[in-house]
């Protein structure tokens, strides 16, 4: 059984968005993709992936600074679990 991996820098979600993004992903097909950079809060990050409802997504964003940074994942098959906290600061 093979797994098709994606990891993307998309240097801002609300801006990919808008782009060929949904279509990309659907075109690439990956069983599991990672986003960095997507420069929204967790809540906006989610909202923006409602288009892609195929994918269970799981974000994250900067508590320091609104906008700062910021990680999603999207995975077909959901996890055993999720830890958005490893306690190193």
């Amino acid at each position: 059984m093979s797994h098709h991996f994606v990891s993307w820098n998309v240097n801002g979600i609300r801006a990919i968005i808008k782009k060929e993004f949904v279509a990309s992903v659907r075109a690439m097909a990956p069983d599991v993709m990672g986003l960095q950079e997507t420069k929204a809060a967790k809540e906006e990050v989610l909202t923006a992936l409602e288009l892609l409802p195929e994918y269970k997504v799981y974000a994250n964003s900067s508590k320091a600074r609104k906008g700062y940074s910021g990680t999603a994942i999207l995975t077909k098959t959901e996890p055993l679990d999720v830890t958005y906290d490893i306690g190193i600061d």
